[in-house]
């Protein structure tokens, strides 16, 4: 065994010599040069990469338009082939000396570095035969000089190439391919949508609230809550994305360094520096690849903003500086995108072309409710944003729907509103298609016309039969008008949800398409009318509502539910009218607009029909006998005594001594009190008259006692003229419906 194992022991340190030796030299031959290369290589390529982000401002102009995705990404592509292969072959050639005489380079640099190279400038110069598809498209972005200085830099590499030896040619070769990296990359790359943005105080101090108040603005500018017409909005103008966006780190040494990265690092094309200079002004200024873009200053009392209270005290003065900084920081946010938008068209479909950073700034602060909670100020900003820019589509619609908040709600004014909601859906629409970008003001001005259409019907239908046959006179057949507006707008969602672009928007229009069938079985159940013989099922299907409805959802429903019992209609699968207005109506303002909606007026003004509702939801008319004027004074002290009814009021001054007796009480005079008095009998008169609603527009009317009432329908003609003007009152007044103004021969006949 011993003997055996000798000769192992005497190889050993032979063999493991000899793994020595093969090992020095692959690391010598091969790791050591390969080592080499790569490190050489990396040095040249970092250098290349700093001098790409050096020439981005001498490559692109600071306010040409970018060109499409798909162009920028094959001229990176281009560059960074080209910037690798430099790299690669400066160490490489020395140091192995390959492609022997390299005769294959007399055809491949013409065709495939210099070439290249001309077509870049001609393209970058304006020169764009064909390249008009999405994605595809190029302008001018690249100054004169520069274009003519790359042209005699490109002649004078094909003439050296072509006149100097086989060995040079190499080095005029690498020297091209370098050129056609840098120009490619740096054209690209100074073209890109990267946006870094710094606030700071008038004092030069870095504000990162103000930066990080800026950047969520930007990404989310335009978003607002439910309108008006029951469709929660998805309106978003910006279309810049969280990888689009930036911010200098707050510190000086990193604010340094992100400084002079952006300086040399390509790609990182915009940067907006925001100054707040003092609470009604701030300064922006919009640099590109290290130039000057654009500036401006943004003024609250040029956006037409109340200036801040000097006398105010705390903690008001502060809330009130804070809402004016926000409103500064917005309208700074709305400039720089409206700025970004005239270099880059993507961004110009969010803002349906708008071109004035003003007038985004106006229409996004008066949206804001948390900017501007007052609701006057709130549409004069908007009509100001609609002077600067009518065809503006996203404030056209805001400014629309400002106005129909503060007209009376009649029928005549809800299809003014029609009209005027056309012109925004026109507006929308180009070649017959939806615009891109004008997607939910497209949707919004749709559904609002059906909305507008199907109320004013069921205004008129409650005033009675002659208004509403006057109403079809006019308008035609509403409620097929209405029809054929769903239809379209079904389509449309349909249409829309599948355009590659609009994912954030897919849910809006699921929700809006939900809406308009809603809205059709309520158009249905009007077409059915009313059960011929008690209470019966409908012909329309109700379908099964969804298991968690959203309150607005709920509050849909509850218009369904609310017609079918109307028209003694079994709601079916629908659920009854409670169960969905539980939901749906939450704050006592909410319970109170019941009242003025045309789904419900109606029917809870019904004690019988809507007893149920009364008693769930706590529901009492929105007007008293002490909200009128005449009590209103008076309110507390007649609560007091227990006098908040008509007839309460009047059977404590029934007599002289009561009269007398309520004058000390209110502390006002006997003829107050007697003219008081007349206003409450007028409830005696009949039934219908004993409602505050229907008093509040006798009182409108001039009309404030029995007796002035029968001086006004002695004759025939009076009368006649008597119930018009009241159902115009009535109308304004959001209580057309009432049997007082929808039967007034009854009460008539009682005088």
């Amino acid at each position: 065994m011993t003997l055996l194992a000798a000769p192992a022991i005497v190889l050993q340190p032979a063999m493991t010599a000899l793994k020595t030796v093969k090992w020095d030299d692959f690391y010598a031959g091969w790791i050591k040069p390969l080592g080499q290369v790569v490190i050489a290589a990396g040095i040249v390529l970092v250098v290349l990469v700093v001098v790409t982000g050096l020439l981005t401002r001498l490559m692109v102009e600071r306010r040409a338009e970018s060109w499409g995705d798909s162009a920028i990404w094959v001229w990176t592509a281009v560059g960074a082939t080209a910037l690798l292969a430099v790299a690669v072959f400066l160490p490489v050639y020395p140091m192995f000396i390959p492609f022997d005489d390299a005769t294959w380079a007399t055809f491949a640099f013409p065709l495939a570095v210099v070439l290249p190279g001309v077509l870049l400038i001609l393209l970058a110069s304006g020169f764009r035969p064909g390249l008009h598809r999405s994605g595809w498209w190029v302008t001018r972005i690249m100054p004169p000089a520069t274009a003519t200085v790359l042209l005699l830099l490109w002649a004078g590499l094909l003439s050296c190439f072509l006149s100097w030896g086989e060995t040079d040619r190499l080095v005029v070769a690498d020297l091209g391919l370098a050129l056609l990296g840098l120009s490619a990359t740096s054209t690209a790359l100074g073209q890109n949508l990267r946006l870094q943005v710094q606030a700071q105080s008038g004092k030069g101090e870095a504000d990162a609230a103000a930066t990080d108040y800026v950047l969520a603005s930007l990404q989310h500018l335009g978003t607002v809550p439910i309108d008006d017409f029951g469709v929660s909005r998805a309106t978003e103008l910006s279309k810049l994305m969280s990888e689009d966006l930036s911010a200098i780190p707050a510190g000086n040494v990193a604010a340094a360094a992100a400084k002079i990265m952006y300086a040399i690092r390509p790609g990182l094309t915009w940067r907006a520096r925001i100054t707040l200079v003092d609470d009604d002004r701030v300064t922006v200024t919009l640099t590109r690849n290290s130039l000057q873009a654009f500036s401006t200053v943004v003024s609250r009392p040029e956006l037409g903003l109340p200036p801040i209270a000097a006398k105010r005290s705390e903690p008001r003065l502060t809330q009130e500086k804070d809402r004016a900084r926000a409103q500064l920081l917005t309208g700074a946010a709305a400039y720089v995108l409206v700025c970004l938008s005239k270099s880059h068209p993507r961004l110009r479909r969010g803002l349906c072309g708008a071109v004035h950073g003003k007038t985004v700034a106006l229409h996004v602060i008066a949206t804001q409710p948390v900017l501007l909670p007052e609701p006057e100020l709130r549409t004069k900003l908007l009509k100001r944003a609609v002077d600067l820019e009518p065809e503006y589509g996203p404030a056209r619609i805001e400014y629309v729907t400002a106005l129909f908040d503060e007209a009376p709600p009649t029928t005549a004014n809800r299809f003014r509103f029609v009209r005027l909601l056309e012109q925004v859906r026109v507006l929308a629409e180009a070649d017959g298609k939806v615009k891109q970008g004008w997607e939910t003001v497209y949707v919004r001005s749709l559904y609002g016309e059906i909305a507008m259409r199907v109320n004013g019907y069921l205004t008129e239908q409650v005033a009675g039969p002659a208004r509403l046959a006057a109403l079809r006179r006019r308008e035609g057949d509403v409620l097929g008008a209405a029809l054929a507006r769903a239809d379209v707008l079904e389509t449309a969602c349909d249409e829309l949800a599948g355009r590659k672009d609009n994912h954030r928007l897919r849910a809006y229009l699921d929700d809006t398409k939900r809406s308009s069938a809603n809205m059709r079985l309520v158009i249905a159940l009007l077409r059915e009318g009313r059960c011929p013989a008690g209470t019966c099922a409908s012909l329309v299907r109700m379908p099964e509502p969804v298991a968690s409805p959203s309150p607005e959802l709920a509050y849909e429903y509850a218009c369904v539910a609310a017609m079918a019992r109307e028209f003694d209609r079994l709601p079916g699968p629908m659920g009854e009218l409670e169960r969905h207005l539980m939901l749906a109506v939450a704050t006592q303002a909410e319970k109170r607009s019941l009242w003025s909606d045309p789904s419900f007026a109606t029917l809870l003004r019904d004690p019988v029909r809507a007893a149920e509702s009364r008693r769930a939801l706590a529901l009492e008319p929105p007007v008293g006998m002490l909200d009128l004027a005449p009590f209103f004074p008076y309110r507390d002290k007649l609560r007091a005594v227990g006098a908040t009814r008509f007839a309460e009021f009047s059977a404590r001054v029934a007599d002289g001594s009561g009269r007398d007796a309520m004058a000390v009480h209110l502390d006002a005079s006997p003829l107050v009190v007697s003219h008081l008095a007349a206003i409450a009998r007028l409830g005696a008169v009949h039934r219908d008259l004993d409602q505050p609603e229907v008093v509040a527009v006798l009182l409108a009317a001039g009309i404030a006692g029995p007796d002035e009432l029968r001086r006004r329908a002695v004759t025939a003609d009076d009368r006649d003229r008597l119930k018009s003007d009241l159902a115009d009152l009535a109308e304004r007044k959001g209580v057309l419906g009432l049997p007082a103004f929808t039967r007034p021969d009854d009460w008539l006949s009682a005088l």
